[in-house]
């Protein structure tokens, strides 16, 4: 239900690219519960998640504001 409502407020992909962030946060978990620790590799990956993320929806929020449109014509606004 809650994948659903997030798709619905932004967009399948980066609802998807954001519950594989859930890979580095088990890591934490794990580290802070567990006192487990991990490779150097497994942090290279999770790095990778959380920047592929930032990316994805930075792109997404490029996209959004290139579709919307302006409630003014700019030219009018110059010449006034």
């Amino acid at each position: 239900m809650a994948w659903a409502f997030a798709v619905l407020l932004t967009s399948p992909i980066v609802v998807t690219v954001g519950l594989s962030t859930t890979i580095p946060l088990s890591l934490i978990g794990q580290i802070l519960f567990n006192q487990q620790h991990a490779s150097y590799v497994y942090w290279l990956g999770a790095f990778v998640v959380l920047l592929s993320f930032f990316f994805v929806n930075h792109e997404e929020a490029m996209e959004e504001d290139a579709d919307r449109v302006p409630l003014v014509d700019e030219e009018l606004v110059e010449s006034l």
